[in-house]
């Protein structure tokens, strides 16, 4: 009986917190209501205001991107090197620092174990410019290719030149 008493306590009080609102009519009725209306009126526009255009950044020559070529290799990182070269590469004329991002992007490829790009980008180098400097570098990068690909013949005439 005492359990009864306790679970029905709260309800009892909240029925009757709700019939004492009810008998003094503080819950809305349809004559009490307040109804209001809004209003939407047009807001004025403000005239945009003149901003500056930011200057154009001046895309850096190819020499530096080679430079943030070599670093990201370090960093390893070697999707960025490989940006970085390619783009050395479009935009230079210069036989010397073509060869230079053809051999960056040899060496990223090599990192990445992509032999295949690896004697391809090689053997171009050294077939388009056979005279530069970076053509030692170049025959030791190929080389380890062929010997990652278990061509050690190819490997051993690579590390010779």
């Amino acid at each position: 009986m005492k359990w009864l008493f306790k679970r029905s306590l709260p309800w009892l009080v909240l029925l009757l917190a709700v019939f004492a609102c009810v008998r003094q009519g503080s819950l809305p009725t349809e004559e009490n209501t307040i109804i209001t209306s809004v209003v939407v009126t047009e807001t004025p526009t403000i005239a945009p205001t003149q901003t500056n255009t930011p200057q154009p950044t001046p895309t850096p020559v190819p020499s530096i991107r080679i430079e943030a070529g070599e670093q990201a290799l370090m960093n390893g990182d070697w999707q960025a090197a490989l940006d970085e070269y390619n783009i050395a590469l479009e935009i230079s004329n210069a036989p010397e620092l073509q060869s230079a991002a053809l051999l960056g992007i040899g060496k990223a490829r090599l990192l990445e174990r992509n032999y295949y790009e690896v004697n391809l980008t090689l053997e171009g180098l050294l077939q388009l410019f056979p005279d530069s400097i970076e053509i030692a570098e170049a025959y030791f990068a190929l080389g380890q290719s062929y010997y990652a690909q278990d061509r050690y013949h190819e490997a051993a005439d690579a590390y010779l030149k």
